[in-house]
């Protein structure tokens, strides 16, 4: 994964795209819990 596949929106929250979501397994509104741990991007569902 990349992380320019990761941006945030005007809004300032983060969009992942469709295809990102898909292979995370996430459907529809599933919510992810994103976050910075020692330099590394950690993703959570």
């Amino acid at each position: 994964m990349t992380i320019e596949a990761i941006e945030m929106n005007e809004q300032g929250r983060i969009v992942i795209p469709a295809h990102l979501r898909k292979s995370l397994g996430l459907h529809g509104k599933q919510k992810l819990a994103i976050w910075l741990a020692d330099g590394k991007l950690i993703i959570e569902k």
